[in-house]
């Protein structure tokens, strides 16, 4: 049988206790009143190619939970959703899922420089870049029911769009 020095059982119950304290400080608390959550992952497709970086958002068609539900897409289109903006999963029940991709274009490539005539009051432009009607619950035609254990689902939002966002 070998001995183990002090030192190193010292050492090993440090690193222990540290390791404890690093993983124990990135947790937060369950909330109270969170129900049980099951994974969801949704592969988003745009005229059959993945749709990376889309905000994906699901909405209980019972409007009586207060949790958020949403994720962004990858590099390959998939959304793992979470609740509550940090929890894995989603709660059981039926959804309607909204998907939304905007684009931010900068003026400064269409206007003269600073302090050149005209160069006053620009904006950023901002383009949807998926069609309107899957960007609200009211709208969307996509759904999703939520069961026990994982939920894989894929939605195509066909063709790409470039709709000019309007603001006052």
């Amino acid at each position: 049988m070998m001995q183990q020095s002090p030192f190193s059982a010292s050492l090993l119950a440090i690193m222990v206790f540290l390791t404890g304290i690093v993983l124990g400080c990135h947790r937060t608390p369950r909330p109270e009143g969170l129900p049980e959550l099951h994974l969801v992952t949704l592969t988003v497709f745009q005229d059959g190619l993945p749709l990376v970086g889309a905000d994906v958002m699901l909405y209980p068609l019972d409007t009586t939970g207060a949790w958020t539900h949403g994720s962004r897409t990858d590099d390959n289109g998939k959304a793992r959703i979470v609740t509550h903006g940090q929890f894995v999963g989603v709660p059981e029940g039926k959804f309607k899922v909204t998907i939304s991709k905007n684009l931010v274009v900068e003026p400064e490539a269409e206007n003269p420089p600073s302090g050149m005539p005209g160069s006053q009051g620009t904006r950023n432009r901002v383009f949807d870049l998926v069609d309107l009607a899957y960007k609200t619950r009211e709208t969307t035609p996509l759904e999703l029911e939520v069961k026990k254990g994982k939920t894989i689902k894929d939605f195509d939002v066909g063709k790409p769009v470039r709709i000019e966002m309007k603001f006052p």
